[in-house]
């Protein structure tokens, strides 16, 4: 089967639902949308971050989001209840009854006044595709879930076609323009740009931070989970399924280091999202299969919490839920024409390269 758009879209997370959610609101274009998971968020949603850390403040569809939420009772503001001990070495953070306008001014404020976001993760999906959905009169935007791109097509360095593996089987896709919002930057890859990994070298961008060379050092994964309330004598055991991984190391070092630190958020309903750093060095995303990767990472998980319940006393709660895609903080990293340094930000990044530059801010 082909397709033609005029805007193809590689990536449903947050970056790909914005561009998705700003081209259908311009009612000018067409625009196809490949995303691997059933629906809209990616890490936020079926990675488990279910919070939005306190931002920058700025306008945009994050308001509209919000609102829809919390109104519905399934999203709240939260704040930070308790911090890490070292009895208990994680952070809490429970919601509140605040706007969602507090948590927009992260600059203003110290860490105890300080506000985030959470939110029940398919309840954000489903509002991201109803937003898409309402603003598409035209029927210009054609969504591909649980959907790969697995390969392009090059004419004179610009892409000509990509091709999507599709649970009804390949598409190839005929783009005017392609946005490749995906985490690992697949498709770029794939078209030979050019990419990095780990810590470049002081040489690269003159940044003064940077180490003398290159390092392949990456932040860690986190394998994110849920708990649910429970009878109070109730402990996860680890299941069979995961009797081959080796948790020597990894239980002796909880019990040596009180590591790795959570973050325990609440969910509305009393769930409790759990977000520990790190699960499995950055390093293992690069050099193991994504099997191996997602089997060690749940092991983990069963081993952390059977620790925090017996060797904690964090006792009535069991796990609910293993999300399905790992949180991973960075991997691959385009070098693009011009690649934000760090003298931008110590100069005063809007001062320096003027709004003609600036897609979006972030902290």
């Amino acid at each position: 089967m082909i397709q033609e758009t005029d805007i193809l879209i590689i990536g449903g997370g947050s970056a790909g639902f914005g561009a998705a959610y700003r081209a259908v609101k311009s009612g000018e274009c067409t625009v196809t949308v490949v995303e691997q998971n059933p629906g809209f968020g990616g890490t936020s949603t079926y990675g488990g971050v279910n919070c939005w850390e306190p931002g920058y403040g700025g306008k945009g569809v994050h308001h509209i989001l919000a609102e829809r939420l919390q109104s519905t009772g399934v999203a709240g503001v939260a704040k930070t209840t308790a911090f890490v001990t070292e009895q208990t070495p994680w952070g809490v953070s429970q919601c509140c009854d605040e706007p969602y306008y507090e948590t927009l001014e992260r600059s203003l404020r110290d860490g105890l006044q300080q506000r985030r976001f959470q939110f029940e993760p398919q309840n954000m999906a489903e509002e991201m595709l109803h937003l898409i959905q309402e603003n598409d009169t035209d029927h210009r935007v054609n969504i591909l879930f649980s959907s790969v791109a697995t390969d392009v097509e090059l004419e004179d360095r610009k892409i000509t076609a990509v091709t999507v593996r599709t649970p009804q089987g390949d598409v190839r896709i005929l783009p005017k323009i392609v946005l490749d919002c995906s985490g690992d930057i697949v498709i770029a890859r794939k078209a030979g740009c050019a990419f990095s990994i780990g810590q470049d070298s002081q040489y690269m961008y003159r940044e003064h931070n940077a180490p003398e060379d290159p390092q392949q050092l990456i932040n860690g994964l986190t394998q994110v989970f849920r708990v649910t309330p429970c009878d109070p004598e109730y402990v996860d055991e680890i299941p069979s399924e995961y009797a081959d991984v080796d948790l020597t190391q990894w239980k002796n070092a909880l019990y040596a280091t009180n590591r790795p630190v959570s973050c325990f958020n609440y969910y509305p309903n009393g769930d409790i999202n759990i977000n520990m750093l790190p699960t499995l060095p950055g390093e293992t995303w690069l050099e193991w299969s994504p099997q191996e990767v997602a089997h060690v990472a749940q092991a983990r998980v069963y081993a952390y919490w059977n620790w925090v319940q017996t060797k904690k006393q964090f006792r009535g709660y069991r796990i609910k839920t293993i999300f399905p895609m790992l949180g991973i903080r960075e991997s691959y990293r385009l070098i693009g024409r011009y690649v934000l340094k760090e003298q931008d930000l110590r100069n005063g990044y809007s001062c320096e390269l003027g709004a003609s530059h600036t897609i979006a801010y972030a902290d």
